[in-house]
């Protein structure tokens, strides 16, 4: 967990309490797009999670629409791909330390 960022900034994904009515299922989930670390997917013990204040009943909430939910996944593999060619592109703007080339004998 070295690498994974203490403050998680992006789009929020699917969270349940794992309370009744499980709508989702009978533990906490959580799952979000983060900026630093990618997708997090938080599959938690009942005891893990500790619910602060009054949860909102699925029956008023709004989800996002599964639509949402394919753009919301675009974007993230997006940025990565994004990512990777950066770093592939500096890469190869790097000298080379490994250089298979034979010293001249002359």
């Amino acid at each position: 967990m070295k690498s994974f960022s203490l403050r998680q900034t992006g789009k929020v994904g699917d969270v349940t309490a794992g309370l009744p009515p499980y709508d989702f299922g009978r533990s906490p989930y959580v799952e979000f797009y983060s900026e630093k670390n990618g997708r997090v997917v938080l599959e938690l013990e009942p005891k893990q999670m500790r619910v602060i204040g009054t949860p909102i009943p699925y029956i008023e909430s709004d989800p996002i629409s599964r639509e949402q939910q394919k753009r919301n996944m675009a974007d993230h593999m997006g940025r990565i791909i994004d990512g990777l060619r950066q770093k592939r592109t500096q890469d190869k703007k790097k000298p080379n330390d490994s250089d298979d080339t034979p010293p001249d004998k002359s």
